[in-house]
């Protein structure tokens, strides 16, 4: 895996004051668990892609393979139509137009997910010497996209490759999509309570259908590592669940805020090096989108 974390940050509550949000709007966004973001603006977002791109496309050649496939997703609409092209950078790191790039978006931050599953679908078709890189990447260009719904949203790069040697293991892979709130924070206020109401039981649902089609039951898992949006959330899923809240890791949440449609790979990659998961490992990734999609996938870490 390879990941991009802007050392620049935001101070979320000073950043808030400073653009004249609400005292309520400081307060909820604190009690969700948001202190600092790392930044980068769309500035830095080309050279991260780049950098992502190139060190996957290196790390496939010293093991003696070759990417046959790139699939991209991202969550804000603005990298699919602005100026900034995620297909012209992640071109120019792999210095040829001969390896097909898939773009994925439409599903915010779930859209990590069928972007693995994609990938799993690419690489049974490619040849065994021949690997599919996936990359995630969001960068915040204005007040809004960087606040919304009492959160903060940080801005990373994610990345990793998939192959049928190396690697954790994606076990299993499930989702639920109905369409409601798809306008995100500039959509009815009936849609969005209506999805709010809904997304403790639907995660619940994708979660326990990951676990069943990987054959495996909830004393089995060592962690959850989901999208980050706050913490509570978290809590009321866990209680659905009757699993402990710690197994949902959301330790780094204050540092990060949230990373959009790659926080739940990126806290896994986090707890993978403080050791708070080991080699041999079942973990869950699980997200739930605006728009709405809820969605949840089973890896066995690599030993």
């Amino acid at each position: 895996m390879t990941v991009f974390l802007p050392s620049a940050t935001l101070l979320v509550g000073k950043t808030l004051a400073d653009f004249g949000e609400s005292s309520e709007t400081q307060s909820e966004t604190a009690a969700n668990g948001h202190r600092s973001v790392p930044t980068m603006g769309i500035e830095g977002l080309h050279d991260a892609v780049f950098n992502v791109a190139r060190d996957i496309n290196r790390a496939a050649r010293q093991r003696g393979r070759h990417l046959g496939h790139v699939v991209y997703t991202h969550s804000l609409p603005r990298l699919a139509t602005g100026a900034f092209s995620p297909i012209g950078a992640v071109r120019e790191a792999l210095a040829t137009d001969l390896i097909p790039i898939t773009c994925l978006s439409g599903q915010p931050c779930a859209g990590l997910h069928s972007t693995l599953n994609l990938g799993l679908t690419l690489l049974s078709r490619l040849s065994k010497d021949k690997d599919v890189a996936i990359i995630s990447a969001d960068a915040a260009t204005t007040h809004d996209e960087r606040f919304f719904f009492n959160s903060a949203m940080g801005d990373a790069v994610f990345g990793t490759l998939l192959d049928r040697e190396k690697g954790h293991r994606i076990l299993s892979y499930a989702q639920m999509t109905k369409v409601f709130a798809s306008a995100g924070q500039l959509s009815d206020a009936e849609e969005i309570q209506a999805f709010r109401a809904e997304t403790h039981s639907r995660m619940r649902h994708v979660l326990q259908r990951a676990l069943s089609f990987a054959s495996a039951g909830w004393e089995d898992v060592s962690a959850v590592f989901p999208h980050t949006p706050n913490t509570a959330l978290w809590d009321q899923v866990a209680k659905l669940c009757k699993v402990p809240r710690e197994l949902f890791v959301t330790d780094y949440i204050g540092e990060t805020g949230h990373l959009n449609a790659s926080d739940c790979a990126i806290h896994m990659w986090r707890a993978i090096r403080d050791g708070k998961v080991n080699p041999g490992d079942l973990v869950l990734l699980a997200s739930a989108g605006f728009g709405g999609t809820h969605a949840a996938t089973a890896l066995r870490l690599e030993v």
